[in-house]
Parts: structure tokens; sequence; C-alpha cells
């Protein structure tokens, strides 16, 4: 028998945003959350107009043994500390993704994080 689940594309999926305002991370949390989404160190930094940001894609689980896409956003690169010069601080910070790893990750971002001044649960209201 086939089960719903099984034919569900990621596109099908309920989508979620979360947001992190002025985030700073004990040292190794931020490449501790990169790990629980199978992302690489290396982020890619994306302009938009006079914006710069970093984005981070991963994979979390959902349905058992299905992934699903999770992107990290960030204003500062925690790991190499661009542009703002500091290392383990994200600034303004967001999670997109299949609703279930956002709440994943948001919860690794919060145990790895040794300082988040506001969050915008469901919305990305800092980035």
């Amino acid at each position: 028998m086939i089960k719903l689940k099984d034919l569900l594309t990621e596109a099908d999926l309920p989508q979620g945003e979360h947001g992190f305002d002025l985030t700073d991370f004990k040292p190794g949390g931020f490449e501790r959350v990169l790990t629980s989404i199978g992302a690489s160190r290396h982020g890619t930094r994306v302009k938009q107009g006079s914006i710069e940001m970093w984005r981070w894609v991963g994979q979390r689980p959902y349905a058992g043994k299905q992934t699903a896409e999770v992107i990290i956003w960030t204003s500062n690169n925690p790991i190499t500390g661009k542009p703002h010069g500091e290392k383990n601080y994200a600034s303004y910070m967001a999670v997109t993704g299949h609703k279930e790893g956002v709440k994943q990750v948001v919860k690794f971002i919060k145990q790895s994080a040794d300082y988040i001044k506001g969050e915008s649960p469901g919305r990305r209201d800092f980035i």
C-alpha cells in the first residue's frame, strides 16, 4: 500500500521561517548547527543591492527517511567574521525551509548560541 507521505514532494511540504535578531554563538556553535543540517562550512555570499548576506543550504529529515531543504541566512559570517570582523557573531539571522526542519534547526541554534537579542517565529523580521 502506498501512503500519502510517500507521494509528497518537497514542494508539497509546509514551509516555515524563523528570524533571529543579533545572535552570538558559543565557540564552535555555528559549526555544530551547520553539521546538524549537513551543510558545508563554506557559506555562499549573496549580495542584493547594498545588502550582503551569507547562505548555507542543508537537509533535515522528515517522514522517516526523506529529507527536505533548510536554509540558514546570516548578515555576518560567524565562521570568517566577514564583513563585521567578529567570529561567532551571526548578527541578523533567518532559517527557512521545511517547517519541521526549521523547528529542529531553531532548537539547535538556541542550544548553540551565547546570546539572542530577539526572535520572530514564523517570520523573517530581521533579514
